[in-house]
């Protein structure tokens, strides 16, 4: 209860406002973690107050409550800046976690150690939860090389570097757009932000115009990023807070490309803004941001970017790109090869310059392949090894780029036989052209030979040269040993979806590489009384030995860890190696009573366990499976109803989404 409730009221419309369907109280209040009665008053609150901000709460019987927008223009200049900010910090494990993200913050800034008494009292804690949210700060904290000392005599204070810091405040403050409002960020936080709104939008424009005039490329949500570093900046210097790097530091980033363009745009920026400091600490720190934030994959590496990093980027990159050929087969195309180690390079110069928590906050567009369980589980290998190999941990939005591009390589097409079609017009054979030309124009890469005939010379055909029949009559007399369908000669959307569904989609050939139903098992009664008994019991079940045991106890982390920054999951996906299990299997566990997972509540559970083979056909169609899996639960209700059919059903539905 010690969040602001305007915050509180603002979420509730936050989660209705994306919510396809009404909401009843107890789902937003597990959402929450806050009581039903304490959104039935906030729901009261809002009913008065937001007619006057262009919208309405609709309360329908046993179906919950929706929000009805009638001015949007007024509602999005009221609630449009806090929205920005769910839209970011969603991702992590409910609401509670914000507020240890609001925590961090706070410490963060203070310039002096604070008393445990005086955060209880800023906070309405206890001693005991405050040390609770305390432990929970640390390893967060950490990411940044930022620690808290473990004696509290003089009060509760975060050490580390000057730079450290600094991208611990321009991280931690989530939303870096220009619409983000700074409001509820806490007088102490504030400060270092502080900057009046028109200089803010003159300063951010004329970054993005240096920006455009030199050779490095930044996405949008990076160029937000070093904006909001401008404020933090300048406001530390005033403040007395200097940055301090050794003279190998020094010589190493100036030995970069971006150090020129970092003069460059500091040189502009403080000739046309008080109160900027241009010494060399302050523009080689700008420069390693630059290189941190760079757009990645933007264009083939070339070596003065970094002289001594760039040999390491190639050799990391061969290294990953012979784990993807070897394991699963996957292998990119010659145009896109070159980027794997335009990728890696921002994250060893994080690694390098100790910046690993810059890039923890990502707006939900950045986050999409995360519906992907085996873009996801790809990518995770190649985490262990780049982390195994650098020592250190990937901030969220280098692993998103890690999985996106295993994304794009899982995406090549299915193997593709065309088929041979027979074509009736009884309109007149000089018509069935228009059919045709529809059909290839919608679907020519599926269909190979179109014979258009009448009615009668069809029945005397050898049908075992063609795969099915396209007729412009609704009903025959004819029964064709074909599958056939209806298309009018005049346009119909709805007829050439149905032929795609009913027959161009067997023209995919993905059959053989389907799931063998013998490994496919259903646990519908699973029970367990929390997340590590359940682990310990899969352990018990499927490892072969101590090593093994060990190597699925940090699998089922990993997918936690996944959870922990999702609030509307309902199943977890565990990928298990065959060499720790010692045989194929597909395992669903079904929980009556829903498992609770961090602060999640699961209800599904799928292990799967099967050796990839090298071959991308089996990785693509179960990418396809799994997506529909994690895109829509209710599949896990026909998977147990159905275990055998279920992986052909998913696949044949994904292929009527392309």
């Amino acid at each position: 209860g010690h969040f602001a409730m305007k915050e509180r009221g603002e979420y509730i419309l936050y989660l209705l406002s994306r919510s396809e369907k009404p909401m009843c109280t107890s789902e937003l209040a597990e959402l929450m973690s806050i009581s039903t009665r304490t959104v039935k008053m906030e729901m009261n609150d809002l009913r008065g107050e937001l007619p006057q901000h262009g919208a309405e709460l609709i309360a329908k019987r046993n179906y919950g409550y929706e929000l009805k927008i009638f001015n949007e223009e007024e509602f999005q200049h009221y609630y449009g800046p806090a929205f920005l900010k769910f839209s970011v910090t969603k991702r992590y494990s409910k609401y509670d976690f914000n507020q240890i993200i609001v925590f961090c913050r706070h410490l963060v800034s203070l310039t002096r150690p604070i008393t445990i008494e005086q955060l209880g009292q800023h906070y309405a804690m206890s001693p005991s939860n405050l040390r609770n949210y305390i432990s929970r700060a640390k390893p967060y904290l950490a990411t940044f090389h930022l620690t808290i000392p473990p004696h509290m005599r003089k009060g509760v204070s975060v050490v580390g570097t000057e730079a450290n810091l600094r991208v611990a405040l321009m991280e931690l403050c989530a939303v870096h757009s220009h619409l983000a409002s700074f409001d509820e960020y806490g007088a102490a936080y504030r400060r270092w932000l502080r900057c009046g709104d028109q200089e803010r939008s003159e300063l951010r424009h004329l970054l993005l115009h240096l920006l455009r005039e030199s050779p490095i490329s930044l996405r949008d949500t990076n160029s937000q990023r070093l904006s909001i570093y401008l404020l933090i900046a300048r406001n530390r210097n005033q403040a007395g807070y200097r940055l301090s790097f050794s003279e190998q530091d020094i010589a190493d980033i100036r030995s970069c490309e971006a150090y020129a363009c970092a003069r460059d745009i500091y040189s502009r920026i403080s000739a046309e803004h008080a109160g900027f400091e241009e010494s060399e600490e302050e523009v080689c720190f700008f420069a390693v941001l630059l290189m941190c934030c760079q757009d990645a994959a933007h264009r083939p590496l070339d070596d003065m970017e970094s002289p001594d990093l760039v040999p390491e980027a190639r050799r990391l990159a061969e290294k990953l790109r012979t784990m993807l050929r070897v394991r699963f087969g996957l292998e990119a195309r010659s145009d896109d090869a070159p980027y794997l180690e335009s990728m890696l390079l921002p994250m060893l110069v994080k690694r390098r310059f100790g910046l690993e928590g810059l890039g923890d906050f990502m707006w939900q567009y950045e986050n999409k392949v995360r519906q992907s369980p085996v873009a996801m589980e790809l990518a995770q290998c190649l985490i262990d090894e780049l982390e195994c190999e650098l020592e250190s941990t990937l901030a969220l939005a280098d692993k998103m780029l890690l999985a996106n591009y295993v994304y794009l390589l899982i995406t090549q097409q299915h193997d593709v036989k065309k088929m041979n079609l027979i074509l009736v017009c009884d309109s007149g054979i000089w018509l069935s052209r228009l059919l045709e030309e529809r059909l290839r124009a919608r679907y020519g890469e599926l269909i190979d030979r179109v014979e258009r005939m009448e009615l009668y010379e069809a029945r005397s055909v050898n049908f075992e040269d063609y795969d099915a029949v396209v007729m412009d009559i609704q009903s025959s007399g004819y029964r064709y040993p074909l599958p056939w369908r209806y298309l009018s000669i005049l346009p119909d959307s709805d007829a050439l979806r149905d032929i795609y569904a009913a027959i161009l989609l067997n023209a995919y050939q993905f059959r053989s590489f389907l799931p063998n139903p013998a490994i496919i098992r259903i646990f519908p009664d699973a029970e367990a009384k929390s997340a590590e008994a359940f682990y310990a019991a899969l352990g018990r079940r499927y490892a072969k030995d101590e090593a093994s045991a060990k190597r699925l106890k940090d699998r089922f982390a990993h997918a936690e860890d996944m959870l922990g920054r999702e609030t509307d999951a309902k199943s977890i996906f565990l990928f298990l190696d065959p060499v720790d299990v010692g045989d194929e299997y597909i395992d669903l566990y079904h929980f009556a009573q829903p498992l609770h997972v961090r602060e999640g509540r699961i209800s599904d559970v799928l292990c799967v366990c099967i050796d990839w083979e090298a071959e991308p056909r089996r990785v693509k169609l179960m990418e396809n499976c799994l997506f529909m899996l994690r895109r829509d639960p209710d599949y896990f209700t026909e998977f147990l109803a159905a275990p055998d059919t279920i992986f052909e059903k998913l696949i044949t539905d994904y292929l009527k989404l392309e």
